[in-house]
């Protein structure tokens, strides 16, 4: 969903206009804009896009990468707990 499309149903995105690629790949939502601004800073947003994941949430100390319209193959589990843990880990 595009964000203008996302603007016409009501639903309204923190944006960074200093990283419109960032703007552009991810939808940030959260209740406290100061505090998500804060912690996604500049180094953050870029190890998000350096390990390029379709879409992530978190919520405290929880987060979970998510992968739409795929089935995980039991052959690709290590490598996407790897992609999880860079998420993660550019996020610390």
């Amino acid at each position: 969903m595009s964000a203008s499309v996302s603007k016409w149903f009501g639903f309204s995105f923190i944006a960074f206009p200093e990283d419109p690629e960032f703007n552009a790949r991810y939808f940030i939502r959260g209740a406290c804009e100061e505090a998500i601004k804060a912690f996604l800073n500049a180094d953050r947003r870029k190890g998000l896009m350096l390990h390029s994941v379709p879409a992530f949430e978190a919520s405290g100390d929880c987060m979970i990468v998510v992968h739409r319209n795929q089935r995980l193959q039991v052959s690709n589990v290590q490598e996407k707990f790897a992609e999880a843990l860079a998420v993660l880990n550019s996020l610390l």
